[in-house]
């Protein structure tokens, strides 16, 4: 995603990401290098809000699922310079033990807030 009120550029491309190990940071930079392109990160946060807010300022892109798209946002496509990505997979895997009340609660949770 990119802002909608700041066009975005062909050089080096602005990254707006959260810190080190999260899935949507390293999808980014896979494609980036997978097409050649330069990319450094411009903006970090510990938080989505916090992207969300570099992004619709125009300080960098991200790649985030269509749920975190605001008002002040627009989906990147060919036009821009990007392809739509892939959905991304969550799976929840559990052993043989029966879940704990508190885990359960925790997958009931996680299934009601993902549904799309």
């Amino acid at each position: 995603m990119g802002s909608s009120i700041r066009p975005t550029t062909f050089g080096p491309v602005a990254l707006a990401v959260i810190p080190m190990r999260y899935i949507y940071r390293e999808r980014a930079i896979k494609y980036l290098e997978n097409k050649g392109r330069r990319g450094r990160i411009s903006y970090a946060s510990q938080g989505l809000m916090g992207v969300q807010a570099a992004v619709a300022s125009g300080l960098g892109i991200s790649l985030l699922p269509r749920s975190a798209l605001l008002p002040g946002h627009m989906e990147l496509d060919q036009q821009d310079g990007f392809e739509i990505q892939p959905d991304t997979e969550l799976a929840l895997v559990k052993g043989k033990d029966k879940l704990t009340p508190e885990l359960q609660t925790f997958v009931d949770y996680l299934v009601e807030v993902v549904k799309v």
